[in-house]
This record gives C-alpha cells, sequence and structure tokens, in this order.
C-alpha cells in the first residue's frame, strides 16, 4: 500500500485493484446462487388467501349437508319434483350459455367479415353456404361414392399367385440344358 513498491501516492497497488475485481466479481456470483427469500407481508398475504378457500370450502361443505338432509327428510314426490326443477335449470342455464357464445362468435365474426367486405359479400356468403349445404344434403355420403367407384373384381378369376421363381419346375435346368451358357 505504499508508494515505495510500486503504489500510487494513495497508497493503491495494482494488485489490492485487482483483489478488489475479484472479490466483487465473487460476491455477485455468490449473490445470484441464493434465491430472495419471501417477504413476511407475501407469506402472510397468501397464508390469508389459503385460510379464505378453506373457509370457503367448509362453508359449502355445510350448505351441502344441510341440502343432503333436507332432501332425506322429504318425501319422495316432493324430491323428485325439486330434482326435476333443478336439472331443468341447469338445463336452461346451459342452453343460454351456449346460445350466448355462438352469438358472440358470430357477431364477432360478422363484424370482421363486413368490415373487410361489405355487407353484401356476407349476406352471399351466408346464402352460398345454405346453398352447399342443400347440395350436400342431395349428394351421395363420401363413404358410398367411394365404394360405387371402386371396381369389384369378376368372381370368375382366380387370385393370382405371387410370382416366385421355382427352379425344380423348369425343365431346361433338369435336363442340364443351359443353351448358350456353357458354351465357355
Amino acid at each position: 500500500m505504499n508508494p515505495h513498491n510500486g503504489g500510487n501516492s494513495f497508497g493503491v497497488t495494482p494488485v489490492d485493484v485487482a483483489v478488489r475485481h475479484l472479490a466483487f466479481l465473487l460476491l455477485t456470483i455468490m449473490s445470484s446462487f441464493h434465491a430472495p427469500q419471501p417477504s413476511t407481508s407475501a407469506l402472510t398475504e397468501y397464508q390469508l388467501m389459503q385460510l379464505k378457500k378453506q373457509q370457503q370450502r367448509e362453508k359449502t361443505r355445510a350448505r351441502m349437508a344441510r341440502y343432503r338432509q333436507k332432501m332425506k327428510e322429504l318425501p319422495e314426490g316432493e324430491k323428485e319434483e325439486i330434482l326435476g326443477r333443478a336439472r331443468a335449470a341447469r338445463a336452461r342455464y346451459r342452453e343460454r350459455n351456449r346460445v350466448k357464445l355462438l352469438d358472440t362468435a358470430k357477431c364477432k365474426h360478422r363484424a370482421a367479415f363486413e368490415a373487410k367486405y361489405g355487407a353484401q359479400a356476407y349476406e352471399a356468403k351466408l346464402e352460398a353456404q345454405r346453398q352447399q349445404q342443400l347440395e350436400a344434403h342431395d349428394r351421395p355420403r363420401r363413404r358410398d361414392r367411394v365404394k360405387a367407384a371402386k371396381k369389384p373384381k369378376p368372381p370368375s378369376q382366380p387370385p393370382i399367385p405371387a410370382r416366385r421363381t421355382n427352379f425344380k419346375s423348369i425343365g431346361a435346368i433338369n435336363d442340364g440344358d443351359f443353351g448358350d451358357f456353357d458354351s465357355d
């Protein structure tokens, strides 16, 4: 650290600077390996959320238990009536949501199409789709068309055997007559 052994007037040698850089690099590397600890406030918020969920589940469980007990105490006719009403309500709700989703999707599609091509083009497209559906009903199904297009083999023809060379059935080899091959 003194200026007589290669340091500057402040007493800092190049070795000191290098050591400090290395120490700083080492600290940054070590700190990157340690994940930051969650703060206590975030932990308590998470615990509060879990507690609320648990309370909600318990409330639902208790409500369902009361409902089941009530249903047990009802006479059979009333029970069936209540269950039928609940089934009908669920079906209505499902249908309403399905129609709502379809309408929303159709409206978005129609608005985008009309903005791009115009209202008459959308009507023409709908008409073309209707016409295509009508034609599809008149036309035979693809499976039937494919069956009709395939030509059946005539039953009188025997099946063609696989082509294999059976040397014993070739007479020239059995007779020993090889033709031009044995001229040498």
